[in-house]
């Protein structure tokens, strides 16, 4: 490399004094320094360091036949300061040679004699906050169990009045359940004209229970008349056979009255709870 590519390299004219080199060296340096340095690719590194290079060859041909300017520079290559370091370590373990020798010596028995007060001081604070901890350790778990009792004692009372509630309703469905079976198996479906004007049933539909327990199902026509103020039981008999004798479930009739003709159903065993329908036409 000739000086005129080293000056190029710097960016300085051919007429640039040895400190402007020298302070332009510096900075182109620390430059590169720093790109290297935060270089995200392993092929950034090797330019810079390639620029490093290059930068070293040119201040050999600027500085060549100055030794001191040359030192003077700073090196493109990291430096470490060896002889000075052998120095200072030579400098303290000649110090701590001496001071080994000089030192008076001392009574060890002295040196490593602990006072007996402050060791016993600390003992008795480090039992006194282990006592206090402690304490609280056995008030904080005798508070949470009196909470849990309270909440258990709440929680049974809770579930001894859920348990009476659930008692009186199993009572009043079993009642309940009674009166059905009776309507069912044992009653005969009655109806009562609490009005004034007659009522007249031309047919019915009914699911009734026969002699052996099963569930029938009647359809036919009655044309039964109910005068005011009476009751009819239904039963259908042909000839002397029995068709249907009243026993019934849920059913539908078609009714005439003089204010027109109705369809009517109902559940007897859940509506005629005491054992009769009552219907009254006049209003």
């Amino acid at each position: 490399m000739t000086k005129s590519e080293a000056l190029t390299l710097l960016g300085l004219s051919e007429s640039a004094s040895l400190d402007e080199i020298k302070h332009k060296f510096s900075e182109v340096q620390n430059d590169y320094q720093m790109r290297l340095t935060n270089a995200p690719t392993p092929n950034l590194k090797k330019l810079y360091q390639k620029n490093l290079q290059e930068l070293e060859g040119a201040k050999l041909v600027l500085m060549k036949g100055d030794s001191s300017e040359n030192e003077a520079l700073p090196s493109s290559e990291p430096s470490f300061q060896t002889q000075s370091f052998n120095t200072k370590l030579t400098t303290r373990s000649s110090s701590n040679t001496a001071s080994s020798f000089d030192q008076p010596k001392v009574d060890k028995t002295k040196k490593n004699k602990i006072p007996e007060k402050k060791g016993s001081n600390v003992g008795t604070l480090i039992f006194a906050a282990l006592f206090i901890i402690s304490l609280g350790v056995a008030i904080l778990v005798f508070i949470l169990k009196g909470e849990e009792e309270k909440k258990s004692n709440t929680l049974k009372e809770k579930l001894m009045i859920n348990n009476v509630k659930l008692q009186q309703e199993v009572d009043s469905l079993l009642a309940v359940s009674v009166q059905y079976e009776k309507n069912f198996l044992q009653g005969k479906i009655k109806i009562k004209n609490t009005g004034t004007k007659p009522i007249k049933i031309t047919w019915i539909i009914a699911n009734y229970v026969d002699t052996n327990g099963e569930v029938q199902k009647y359809e036919g026509y009655l044309d039964k008349v109910i005068k005011g103020g009476g009751t009819a039981s239904l039963t259908v008999v042909n000839a002397t056979q029995t068709v249907w004798d009243g026993s019934v479930i849920t059913f539908v009739c078609e009714l005439k009255t003089g204010k027109g003709t109705f369809i009517n159903s109902a559940n007897y065993s859940k509506h005629a709870k005491d054992g009769c329908f009552s219907w009254n036409f006049d209003k």
